[in-house]
């Protein structure tokens, strides 16, 4: 579940970056803004249901992509 959720993460926002490079540039601040707190709402799921490493291993990732 952990491989799941992390490589779920990535292709969302790059789909977004690329839907709003398609739209204009000053969108892509606003439709990462808004996959990231969908993936934040997720991963706070994930963080419910497995109260593990993995939680952690989550949220350094979303830091990072941030």
């Amino acid at each position: 579940m952990k491989t799941q959720g992390k490589r779920k993460t990535p292709h969302g926002t790059t789909a977004a970056g690329t839907e709003a490079k398609h739209v204009h540039l000053p969108m892509t601040p606003t439709t990462v803004e808004v996959v990231a707190l969908h993936c934040h709402r997720r991963r706070q799921d994930s963080v419910s249901q497995q109260e593990d490493t993995g939680a952690g291993e989550t949220v350094e990732s979303g830091v990072i992509r941030l």
